[in-house]
């Protein structure tokens, strides 16, 4: 890439010299045609006639000789004639002067003969020239023996000169014609010299113009280069093999905006550290400003793996550098700061609960692991608490799943709230935590930490806009009494929370052989519970319900039993609560509807119905928004109207509408059934149900009617609740009625029906038909009671 840009720095110098070169041969074209032009037409006009020249001065030199000895024989015959002697001396000056002529032709030196005739003649004039004008030792100038010897001199050379002269003669003709062919052979030769100029110029400008389709491609992808880099979401810088800075992009200076125009093309790179280090230092720059640029430096000119800048703002910025090929080094800055919040984010998902953001099942048991690592090295002691809420499934079923997960967050919230900073809380899935305690010797401890978790749910959850009360389960186990890994920790503390749930809502309980016992138990109930169906094991007892005076039978209700084939025949408080847990209570439902609508017609068809048919409904049943189109098709099917039905309604105290549960029970009162709020006073918010629910009477809890025999405010609490449904226009049943005090009292109070087994036990269908022909059962006692 650096000779790349190397070569876009040459390429105006070469773009210069082939212009140049092409202006050389062009030039050189033409000058050669206009020399050979110029010649030729000089030899046809000017050669010839110059070469006639030349020869004739030869001729006329040795005329002039000739001239100047016969002037000289002239004044030997006449010596005291000074016309001769001047003829004689102008004789030798025009001699003189013809061999300098001679002497300054281009053409003399070429005459075969025209040389060695001047060699000769020169030097005679010259002597005749000083003996005329100086004359001889002892004789004057113009004596008889001066005369005598010019006039030997002369005839000599020109006896000498004139072969000579005739021999130059015939050379010049010879050299002319031999001129005259060499040009004429040039003459010939110079189209083929001007044609490979002429391709030799058309060679030179194809390879200018192949040149400029270069350099347009050259810049044509210097910009797409540019364009490529500037489209590098990543900072980009690189760097020559000085250490100087070739180019960057924009998203390069963005990264840095510290470094402003000083990140640009030929400076030091070392400056740009220099200037930005000393503007915005990144993290673990701290320490001599010298040492920190030469560990920078030594990074970037030695590139190794990618390394990693933590700037001062937050930003996190990956450097990968490599060195090219002529030594110069690439750099791609890239701001991770998002990646790497993800990735974080992605790790804390993968160790914490998406929901809660406490630490899942997977980091729970590392942190135990680590846990009972220090306790084995140090030889402390820990708990391991299991956590549990009881009948959550019943917020999901009720109030949605949304309120379900708000619930989880809320008591997530408050759980970490009484930790201490070395404990730890994990949710295990569904409505289950589990909290490691680390360091707890004394037992108390542990028991005082539940107390206050127990405390803390208690207290009422705000959850969609609706109070919700939550009590929970827990279950401890201790290192190392109770185990010594692991799996043994937590299946003890399970086992334990399991025990808890058994002695009621709110309880904790450490773990004991009987608790594993127990969840093995509960484990096993679930399992013949959930072939209870298919082996016909359930059953349907009823028990009546009369007027207060016992003399007028209202109703029955459907007391749900389970003949176990090993343990014999089980109540609804064995079973029940698996059964809403294990969601079998919605199977369950169906059959007791089908069952007691069954028993129902038959005593129909008998003439012994009695005026409704009291049924248990589930809120897990109510959850389902096909519910009321079942009830439809069973009454149709057993020709039952819906007026003969009465729905009550038991644990939805944590109900508030509008909810689809409520919207199921309109559509249920508005087809002809009548609804019922059973265990009125033990639920939170059953006020409100009062209000919100298309209700005609109200069970008050059998807890209630039991302490109407006893010193407290049992009466007190009864009296208040018979008020209220009087002032609200509902039928007050007292369910639990065991003694004739309770019957009478509730008499006197004006409470409008009782139920209980002072009047009637539950009984099975076949027992129950007896009763339901014969006299009312407690007719004539409860006469007597209440005269």
């Amino acid at each position: 890439m650096i000779s790349l840009f190397h070569r876009l720095r040459r390429h105006s110098v070469l773009t210069a010299l082939q212009l140049m070169l092409i202006a050389l041969l062009v030039s050189a074209s033409l000058a050669l045609g206009y020399y050979v032009h110029d010649t030729l037409e000089r030899l046809q006009q000017g050669l010839p006639a110059e070469l006639l020249r030349q020869t004739n001065d030869l001729l006329v030199v040795v005329e002039a000789l000739q001239r100047l000895g016969q002037a000289a024989e002239q004044a030997l015959l006449e010596p005291d004639d000074p016309v001769h002697r001047q003829r004689l001396l102008a004789d030798n000056q025009d001699l003189l002067d013809r061999l300098k002529a001679l002497r300054t032709s281009y053409m003399f030196d070429n005459l075969a003969g025209a040389s060695a005739l001047h060699a000769l003649v020169n030097p005679a004039a010259e002597d005749i020239q000083r003996w005329l004008h100086h004359g001889l030792p002892g004789s004057a100038a113009d004596s008889p023996a001066v005369l005598r010897l010019v006039n030997t001199r002369a005839r000599d050379v020109y006896a000498r000169t004139r072969e000579l002269s005739l021999r130059a003669h015939r050379s010049a003709i010879g050299l002319l014609e031999q001129e005259v062919s060499r040009l004429q052979r040039f003459r010939a030769s110079l189209p083929w010299l001007q044609l490979f100029l002429f391709g030799l110029t058309l060679v030179v400008v194809g390879l200018f113009v192949s040149q400029r389709r270069g350099e347009a491609r050259l810049a044509a992808l210097r910009e797409q280069l540019a364009d490529a880099v500037e489209s590098i979401p990543e900072g980009f810088i690189l760097t020559d093999a000085e250490d100087r800075v070739v180019m960057c992009n924009t998203q390069y200076r963005r990264l840095y905006p510290e470094l402003g125009a000083l990140a640009r093309p030929g400076v030091p790179y070392e400056q740009l550290l220099r200037h930005y280090l000393a503007h915005a230092p990144v993290l673990g720059s701290e320490g001599r400003e010298e040492e920190t640029i030469a560990a920078r430096l030594a990074r970037h000119r030695n590139p190794g793996p990618p390394s990693e800048l933590e700037l001062r703002d937050g930003r996190r910025i990956r450097v990968n550098e490599q060195r090219t090929r002529n030594g110069g080094i690439v750099g791609i800055h890239a701001d991770i700061s998002d990646l790497r919040q993800v990735q974080e984010r992605l790790q804390h998902l993968a160790t914490h609960d998406a929901l809660t953001g406490l630490p899942n099942r997977a980091y729970c048991l590392e942190r135990l692991e680590q846990a009972l690592a220090r306790a084995r090295r140090h030889g402390s002691r820990f708990a391991v608490l299991f956590l549990d809420l009881d009948r959550f499934k019943l917020v999901n079923d009720t109030l949605g799943h949304h309120a379900g997960d708000e619930l989880l967050q809320q008591v997530a919230a408050r759980l970490q709230q009484q930790l201490r900073g070395e404990d730890t809380l994990a949710r295990l899935g569904g409505d289950e935590f589990m909290i490691i305690l680390e360091d707890q010797p004394p037992e108390s401890s542990a028991v005082t930490f539940c107390q206050r978790l127990i405390q803390a749910l208690g207290e009422p959850f705000r959850v969609t806009g609706q109070e919700v009360i939550v009590t929970s389960s827990i279950g401890i186990a201790y290192h190392p009494e109770h185990g010594s890994d692991v799996h043994s920790l937590m299946r003890h503390a399970d086992a334990a929370s399991y025990q808890a749930k058994a002695q009621g809502p709110n309880q904790f309980q450490v773990y004991n052989g009987a608790s594993g016992a127990l969840q093995l138990q509960r484990l096993r109930l679930e399992q013949d519970l959930r072939l209870a169906l298919e082996r016909n094991e359930l059953r349907l007892h009823y028990q009546p319900r009369y007027s207060v005076d016992g003399v007028r039978m209202t109703g029955v209700e459907a007391l749900l039993r389970w003949h176990h084939p090993q343990l014999g025949l089980l109540g609804p408080a064995t079973f029940l609560e698996l059964a809403e847990e294990s969601g079998l209570i919605v199977a369950i439902g169906t059959w007791v509807l089908a069952q007691a609508l069954r028993d129902y017609s038959q005593w129909r068809s008998r003439g012994l119905a009695p005026p409704r048919l009291a049924l248990n409904l589930s809120v897990r049943q109510l959850g389902q928004t096909q519910l009321p189109a079942q009830f439809q098709q069973t009454l149709e099917r057993y020709a039952v109207s819906a007026d003969s039905l009465e729905l009550e309604l038991n644990e939805i105290s944590q109900l508030e509408p509008p909810q689809p549960a409520f919207q199921v029970l309109q559509q249920l009162a508005a087809a002809g059934m009548h609804l019922s709020l059973d265990d009125f006073g033990t639920g939170y918010s059953s006020l409100r149900l009062l209000q919100c629910l298309p209700l005609e009477s109200v069970k008050i809890d059998r807890a209630f009617i039991g302490q109407l025999d006893g010193p407290g405010n049992g009466r007190a609490i009864v009296g208040a609740l018979l008020d209220l449904g009087r002032a609200m226009k509902l039928r007050m049943v007292a369910e639990g009625v065991e003694t004739a005090a309770q019957l009478r009292w509730l008499g006197e109070q004006g409470c409008s029906e009782v139920q209980g087994n002072l009047l009637c036990p539950p009984l099975p269908a076949a027992e129950l038909e007896v009763r339901l022909g014969g006299p009312p059962p407690r007719q004539v006692r409860a006469e007597l009671l209440l005269r």
